[in-house]
């Protein structure tokens, strides 16, 4: 969910009544508070990259200070966390408790009156500002954007009254997605469920068991990995944080060049190893 539609489609010349185009770093301020002493003030749980989910406005995961981390940016509820490297992975979550981050996660939130808080999220997730972070990240490995690049990008700034309209209309939406995913992921323990007591009933009914690699044709491929793009390129490749014991990872994929490609007998798009070594 971006505000794409409703915020940045309009130009200069095209602005309704009331809305003006301004920079992110005008009405938005990047905190910068580090506590070095997390456990004597009392914060129990950090954030890393690792913990936020692509295109997730939720923090789902976190770890525990008591076990140790070397983070010291503190954020508080409500503050926005973005993940500067690896922009191209989309996230972007708001807090929902106190906390320290990763120096790679910058804390974001209203500088003044003139954006609400609650539009906030919805500004930073959106299509315009990704893009706008991918085309001032630099590096090869793990490319990264900074904050005096991100307080430059311009979008059209909606009226107050507009701005809680808008947000209103994307939380409630957000809130669906919710609980779809909450349908969708009690489908998928339901299908285990049926999957595993089919199979023991059908072992009890004289099944027959099979080598799971006699129904390989040939041993899985791996090894191959390209350096990700710093733009988008229409074309990905699976991380392997993809994979995970709940099942695949929405987002969790890293923009590649063409040129590392090729296309195997079936006509699909496949990493060629003599392009990558």
């Amino acid at each position: 969910m971006t505000v794409d539609t409703t915020v940045k489609a309009q130009t200069r010349t095209e602005l309704r009544p009331g809305w003006r185009v301004v920079r992110f770093g005008d009405v938005v301020r990047n905190v910068d508070v580090n506590e070095r002493n997390p456990r004597e003030a009392g914060i129990e749980r950090y954030v890393g990259l690792d913990h936020l989910d692509p295109e997730s406005l939720h923090i789902k995961r976190w770890g525990l200070v008591e076990e140790g981390t070397t983070f010291t940016r503190k954020f508080t509820p409500g503050q926005v966390l973005f993940g500067k490297r690896r922009a191209y992975q989309r996230k972007a979550a708001v807090a929902a408790f106190d906390g320290i981050c990763s120096g790679d996660i910058l804390v974001f939130e209203p500088s003044n009156g003139e954006l609400i808080p609650e539009l906030l999220p919805f500004l930073v997730q959106s299509d315009g500002f990704f893009n706008h972070a991918l085309g001032t990240s630099a590096g090869s490995l793990s490319p990264r954007t900074k904050w005096k690049d991100l307080a430059a990008y311009e979008f059209a700034l909606p009226p107050r009254d507009e701005q809680r309209r808008i947000a209103e209309i994307l939380w409630a939406a957000d809130e669906a997605i919710l609980k779809a995913k909450g349908v969708v992921q009690a489908l998928g323990q339901y299908r285990s469920i049926f999957f595993e007591t089919t199979i023991e009933q059908g072992l009890k009914n004289g099944w027959s068991q099979v080598a799971f690699g006699s129904l390989w044709k040939a041993s899985p491929q791996s090894g191959y990995s390209a350096v990700p793009s710093t733009h988008e390129t229409g074309h990905y490749v699976l991380a392997l944080s993809a994979l995970t014991p709940r099942g695949y990872q929405e987002g969790e994929l890293k923009s590649v060049e063409t040129w590392y490609l090729r296309q195997d007998e079936y006509g699909s798009s496949i990493l060629d190893p003599k392009a990558i070594y």
